[in-house]
């Protein structure tokens, strides 16, 4: 259940479509070519990655030498570092990306957008062997513990902490179009904190 093959797999088939791309367009404009990587190059480094998403440093940066290698093909960016053309590009790292998509889904989850029982996540506070919830409880997940990587890792579990660690307002909206915004936004302004 670790992760390797799948991030192998999944970047050489990047790596194969971008080397396509790059010999099918001699000249690549930047609006042009960002476009290209986001349709067709990115999305096999992302499909499903709540379900595989990779822990280990090197399998994070096997699949992030893919877009490093996509950055690199778009002129007029020399002697900036990488996070500072993802920057000029308005890209995201992919590790930012799987847990964006990771609380995507869990919102999805929580206001039952998914055929998922969210209420088997939330916290029920125990009251004289009564479980009672706060309006606050109702937005939050209950935190499971893993002893082993693979079960820490998982999606289950690590989706709890990033969730909780949201503002209660950005939990209660509904819908993604409202939801995906708030996220960003509460990305930019916490830059310097877990969010790379």
């Amino acid at each position: 259940m670790k992760w390797d093959q799948q991030c192998a797999q999944a970047a050489r088939t990047a790596n194969m479509v971008l080397s396509q791309i790059s010999r099918a367009f001699s000249y690549r404009d930047r609006t042009t070519f960002i476009r290209l990587y986001k349709s067709y190059v990115r999305p096999h480094l992302e499909f499903s990655s709540p379900a595989w998403r990779p822990w280990l440093q090197k399998d994070i940066q096997l699949l992030e030498k893919v877009q490093m290698r996509a950055v690199k093909m778009v002129g007029g960016l020399q002697g900036l570092t990488y996070k500072d053309k993802l920057t000029e590009l308005i890209l995201q790292s992919l590790e930012s990306r799987r847990k964006e998509a990771d609380l995507l889904l869990m919102s999805k989850v929580m206001h039952g957008t998914c055929k998922v029982n969210s209420e088997r996540w939330k916290t029920a506070r125990q009251n004289g062997g009564l479980s009672t919830q706060t309006a606050a409880d109702a937005t939050r997940l209950t935190h499971r513990r893993g002893r082993l990587d693979i079960r820490r890792k998982s999606y289950v579990v690590r989706v709890a902490e990033e969730w909780n660690q949201l503002p209660q307002e950005i939990q209660e909206l509904t819908t993604v179009s409202r939801f995906k915004p708030a996220l960003h936004n509460h990305k930019s302004a916490h830059a310097a904190g877990t969010w790379r």
